[in-house]
């Protein structure tokens, strides 16, 4: 997802000639859908796996809407930034790896069996 304040892009609207070019390579897929986050009109992509390599790498991002750059950035210490999100996501598949091992440890008992009984009177 990238936004703007300068930008006037539609929430949900289909920008099909949106791409993305970093580190030489294009991510275009099937475009783009506007957003609004906070106030700030943007737009968000899906992409793939190996983008992340590519901002890690890459020097800029430059987003095209058909054949104009409307957007340019740098991508200085965005290395830093992969990795650091990379991290997080372990952390994050580790702490939900845990609460379902914890939930499986207990599926089979009730879950409060002081609670009262309803005997349907």
């Amino acid at each position: 997802m990238l936004t703007n304040a300068g930008w006037s892009s539609v929430a949900d609207q289909q920008y099909p000639s949106l791409a993305v070019l970093v580190n030489g390579n294009v991510y275009d897929g099937a475009g783009g859908v506007g957003v609004e986050v906070l106030g700030r009109k943007g737009f968000a992509m899906n992409m793939p796996a190996e983008f992340l390599n590519d901002v890690a790498a890459g020097r800029a991002l430059d987003v095209y809407l058909g054949d104009q750059v409307v957007d340019s950035l740098s991508l200085t210490g965005s290395a830093d930034g992969v990795s650091a999100l990379r991290r997080c996501i372990v952390g994050v598949r580790r702490e939900h790896e845990a609460a379902e091992r914890e939930r499986r440890r207990f599926e089979g008992l009730p879950r409060d069996p002081f609670a009262p009984k309803h005997t349907g009177n």
